[in-house]
């Protein structure tokens, strides 16, 4: 799982030239890349008080859902950052109704996707975008 995670952390500092870690409060440098799976019944939680970067790797249908936005991020705003990548093009993510969406309207989904959400009220609200980053999927080998 960390080789992995550091892979990942690599892939988004070259390709997407997004540092992977921040400074805290404190001047401590911290992790803000988070890895996240749904869970046995296809729920996928973004905890915003835990990174403000995710990797999300589907290989079954997701639904998407918010932790509450707390204290370690200002609640005048906040904004995270999803590379969202499907193994392949049947995949359904569905997303929170508090999403305001460019054109009011969920993105549709390629391979992998850069997802930006940024809210400015703690969590009632979230704002979004998305843009394309490979629209080619794996060749499966069966």
């Amino acid at each position: 799982m960390l080789s992995t995670l550091n892979s990942i952390k690599s892939y988004i500092s070259a390709k997407l030239n997004i540092d992977t870690k921040l400074d805290n409060r404190f001047g401590q440098s911290v992790e803000k890349v988070s890895m996240v799976s749904p869970d046995e019944d296809n729920i996928l939680v973004i905890d915003p008080n835990t990174a403000s970067l995710f990797y999300v790797s589907l290989t079954t249908d997701a639904n998407i859902e918010f932790n509450a936005v707390n204290d370690v991020y200002p609640i005048t705003g906040s904004t995270i950052t999803i590379l969202l990548e499907r193994s392949n093009s049947n995949i359904i993510v569905t997303w929170p109704n508090n999403i305001t969406w460019k054109g009011n309207v969920a993105p549709t989904l390629s391979h992998r996707n850069l997802i930006t959400l940024t809210t400015f009220d703690g969590e009632l609200m979230w704002y979004g975008g998305s843009i394309v980053i490979d629209d080619t999927y794996p060749v499966s080998s069966s």
